[in-house]
């Protein structure tokens, strides 16, 4: 959830109530970046949890939930914490 709200109150305060074609260039090319740096968050986050999951649906279906609620805290967990990922 963290890494969710931190792209809402980033994009939502400068873009609210505008469509796309209101929107300055700069302001375009950040809200596809930001698009794209989510998408590779959650590519990854789900890559390493299938990665680091056992065979058995349970421990796929936690490592799977964790890496869609925060990516973010995720990565950061299955890389820092030993015991997270065997």
């Amino acid at each position: 959830m963290l890494t969710y709200s931190v792209y809402n109150t980033t994009t939502n305060s400068t873009l609210k109530n505008k469509h796309w074609d209101d929107l300055t260039t700069t302001e375009k090319v950040t809200l596809v970046l930001s698009l794209v740096l989510i998408l590779v968050l959650i590519i990854w986050a789900y890559v390493r949890a299938m990665n680091c999951s056992n065979n058995n649906p349970d421990s796929r279906a936690i490592h799977l939930l964790f890496a869609t609620v925060d990516p973010v805290l995720y990565l950061l967990f299955s890389y820092f914490l030993d015991d997270m990922c065997k």
